[in-house]
This record gives C-alpha cells, sequence and structure tokens, in this order.
C-alpha cells in the first residue's frame, strides 16, 4: 500500500463531536460499483465509482465550522453517499413543511409504520407496487380522511439474512386533528389500523402495524444521538422539527430506500444485543460474498427503477408544493437535487466568528481507504 503525507479529513458535528461518515458511505459506494459491474450496469457502476471522490469544504479560519461546499455526487438510488445526503435533505424539508403546516391548522403528529410479510426477491417489484395501490385505498378510506390533515409517507426496504427475504414498509408521518384523541371523534387503536390496513392490504391475515404520537416532552439529548446514528446532525440548539416533532420519529421518516448493509453480504455474521433486540451483524475479515451481493443489488435496482418512494398528502403537500414554487424546497428525487447544501449552509462566513470562510479540497485515495487534503498549488 502507498503511503500518503496529506493530512485525512475530520469532518465533526459541533454538538457532539462524532465523525460524519463519509469515509464508511465512499467505501460503501466503492463496493457498490464493483457490483453494478459485474451484473452489467456499467452505466451505473462509473457514476457510482466517482460519487463523492472530491469534496470541496468551506472552513471557518479559527476553526469553528467546517461545511460542505461542492462535490461530484452521481444520485444513482442505490448509492449509499447519495442516500445519506438525501436523508439530509428529507429530514430538513419535514422541518420546513411541517413548520408551516401548523401556522395554518393546529394538529397533533403520529408515527404510523404499515408493514407486508416478506416477500422473496423475484416478486418483489410486484410486492412494492401492492403496497403502493394498498396506501392509495387507505388515504381514500373515510376513517382516515376524517381525521388525517396532511400526511408525508417514505418506503423502506430490508432484508431478512436468515431467510433470505425483503420487508418493504411504510413509515408515515400523519397530521391529525386536536380532536382525534377523544374517541367519539374517530380515534383509532392500533387494533384498528390493523383491521383497516389489512382490508386495504386485501389479505387474508393481519399485518403487523406500530402506530405511536410523537411526544410533546422532548429529550433533546437523546434525539440528537438517534439522528445522529443515522448521519443526521442538528443545529447547535438542538432543534430540527418544530410542532412536536421528536428526533426520533424524523430519523424514521428520513431514512431512504436501502441501506448498504442489507445489500453488501458478508459470508458470516454474528448476533449482538442492540439495546432489547439481537441484531445479525457481519464478521468483516469472513469476507464479502459477492455472488450474493450481486444477486441482492440485482434485486434492489430493478424492484425501486422508475418508482416514486416518497410523498406527501392533503395540507403537508400543499404546503410542499407552495415552498418548492418559492424555491425552499426540492424534489429529493429528482436526478439534478442538490445533495451539497441540503439546508442554509451555503453561507461563506462563520456562524460563529463571522471569518470569511477558507476552501479546502480532499480526494478519496483509495490505497488510504479515506479523503486526503489537496494541497494549492
Amino acid at each position: 500500500m502507498c503511503s500518503y503525507d496529506g493530512e485525512i479529513l475530520v469532518d465533526k458535528s459541533p454538538v457532539s463531536g462524532r465523525e460524519r461518515p463519509w469515509k464508511t458511505h465512499k467505501a460503501n459506494s466503492s463496493l457498490l460499483a464493483e457490483a453494478f459491474s459485474r451484473i452489467g450496469k456499467h452505466n451505473k457502476a462509473e457514476k457510482v465509482r466517482h460519487c463523492g471522490s472530491s469534496l470541496k469544504f468551506n472552513v471557518c479560519p479559527e476553526g469553528h465550522e467546517k461545511r460542505l461546499a461542492w462535490a461530484n455526487f452521481c444520485r444513482v438510488r442505490l448509492c449509499p453517499m447519495c442516500a445519506w445526503r438525501r436523508s439530509l435533505v428529507i429530514a430538513h424539508q419535514i422541518k420546513a413543511v411541517a413548520h408551516e403546516a401548523v401556522k395554518r391548522q393546529p394538529m397533533r403528529w403520529l408515527f404510523l409504520t404499515l408493514t407486508i410479510r416478506n416477500c422473496p426477491g423475484d416478486v418483489l417489484g410486484d410486492t412494492i407496487s401492492h403496497l403502493m395501490k394498498s396506501w392509495d385505498r387507505l388515504t381514500r378510506r373515510k376513517a382516515f380522511t376524517d381525521v388525517v390533515v396532511g400526511w408525508f409517507r417514505s418506503l423502506e426496504i430490508t432484508r431478512n439474512l436468515l431467510e433470505d427475504t425483503y420487508h418493504p414498509h411504510f413509515h408515515v408521518l400523519l397530521g391529525v386533528k386536536p380532536s382525534y384523541f377523544i374517541k367519539q371523534k374517530g380515534y383509532l387503536t392500533t387494533r384498528d389500523w390493523v383491521s383497516l390496513w389489512r382490508e386495504c392490504l386485501r389479505v387474508d391475515y393481519d399485518p403487523v402495524c406500530h402506530v405511536r404520537v410523537v411526544r410533546n416532552k422532548r429529550n433533546i439529548e437523546r434525539e440528537m444521538k438517534i439522528l445522529e446514528q443515522k448521519g443526521i446532525f442538528l443545529s447547535p440548539d438542538g432543534r430540527l422539527v418544530e410542532a412536536d416533532l421528536a428526533g426520533s420519529a424524523v430519523a424514521e421518516l428520513s431514512k431512504y430506500a436501502t441501506k448498504s448493509e442489507d445489500y453488501i453480504v458478508y459470508n458470516h455474521y454474528k448476533q449482538k444485543q442492540v439495546r432489547d433486540k439481537v441484531k445479525l451483524v457481519p464478521v468483516v475479515s469472513s469476507g464479502i460474498n459477492w455472488d450474493k451481493t450481486d444477486e441482492v443489488v440485482a434485486t434492489l435496482d430493478m424492484a425501486l427503477s422508475r418508482r416514486r418512494l416518497l410523498a406527501y398528502g392533503g395540507l403537508l403537500k400543499e404546503v410542499w408544493n407552495e415552498l418548492q414554487a418559492q424555491g425552499k424546497v426540492q424534489d429529493v428525487e429528482d436526478d439534478h437535487v442538490d445533495l451539497v447544501h441540503v439546508d442554509d449552509d451555503s453561507i461563506c462566513r462563520c456562524s460563529v466568528c463571522g471569518s470569511n470562510m477558507l476552501e479546502e479540497l480532499y480526494s478519496w485515495i483509495p490505497d488510504v481507504q479515506n479523503y486526503v487534503k489537496k494541497e494549492k498549488a
């Protein structure tokens, strides 16, 4: 391996001091590019291979701030680098839309998860199509329209490693009327949601549904940790979404459809206790199962092709459309979405000391498996 004397990229959250996951996502995007190449998707392979290969930052000379100013993102749907950046855009859009919506109409927030039974890879596309049609049926039901003012829906697909099946499901933010919690005013229990979703799915079993109130009482420190585990970083005051939206709900909603851990498959896994759950984590030294990785990448790429994975409805859609017309939000699924300036982070002065920002350019060095600062000539 070659040695490089350049400075390694250090980009930390100003709140927690945690390292932002540039290195991890770039390394995984390189593995994805190899898989695309092996399955004959050479155009996508080339795009993903060069994604995030150069990063330009605006840096405070006093060390207060470091902000991304430019990067060559590929915007390929499965790319882990672009999926991370999209999740940041989604999180800030939810903030903007929710904040504006509650100005117009008082509402409370529910976080709803809707599932379907796991399916094999060869019917994943059909299963997703069925989910989408079922969601459309649900939004037209009287029990739904009587209480829901607006909604945001995102699709996530996870993979069961032991059974080799796929688990597509929806994460939904529901803005409901304040009277919703009066039982005579249309309140739906978890049992009611299960029954309603079963009818809309048109299945002969009770699908798993989770619904919870997004509470007013907030533990900002805990929420920040949850969000930063997803690669989403807050401003120093800890505020992300107003109008009662908790950080844990936003972290779920702003996930993008797939994670690299689901399609980069290793030969061996071990069990690890994570809070109250047992999770399978890869034994990295066992190496990557290239055949299975290629199979999963091909399956996900086909199933997600030309689909809209995110949607707004009701008042939230009206607000989103207006904010888009004003240039305040953008379509995160557009091929030209700006994944650099995810918030109002394009200013050229440090927000702490007012100093003019300096430019720093970093390049991904495969031999180092990290970003190295490029010195000016």
